[in-house]
Order: structure tokens, then C-alpha cells, then sequence
């Protein structure tokens, strides 16, 4: 994969404003274990803090654990 990892920051406007991922991030996210797996810890806490999660996250797609550099 080319593609660069998920910004912490985009994640944070994600959660804070509602949004939902775009096509690229969402490939990103089905292939990078590493993305994958803060993703889901860090939505997790903002929800435990009372954020209201508007987005789905993709699922891993375990066939290929390919990690971008």
C-alpha cells in the first residue's frame, strides 16, 4: 500500500464533528492493522467519555495484514 497512515487528527475532527470516512481512508482502515486497531480503542474511549460516534469502521479484512508505511 502507498497510502499514508490515519491521522490522529482527522480522527479527532471525525469524532468531534460528526463526519465519516472517505473512500481512501476506509480501504485504509479495511488493510492497516495498526490504523485498525488505535481507531477502535480511540473511538471506543470517546465514547466512554459521552461523544456520540456518527461512523462505522470498517472491518479488517484479516487476509491481508499488510501495515503501510
Amino acid at each position: 500500500m502507498t497510502e499514508t497512515h490515519l491521522d490522529p487528527h482527522r480522527a479527532w475532527i471525525l469524532i468531534r464533528d460528526g463526519g465519516t470516512f472517505t473512500t481512501v481512508e476506509t480501504n485504509h482502515l479495511e488493510h492497516c492493522r495498526s490504523c485498525h486497531d488505535w481507531i477502535v480503542t480511540f473511538v471506543n474511549q470517546a465514547r466512554k467519555v459521552g461523544f456520540s460516534i456518527k461512523f462505522e469502521i470498517p472491518d479488517f479484512e484479516c487476509g491481508d495484514q499488510a501495515v503501510a508505511a
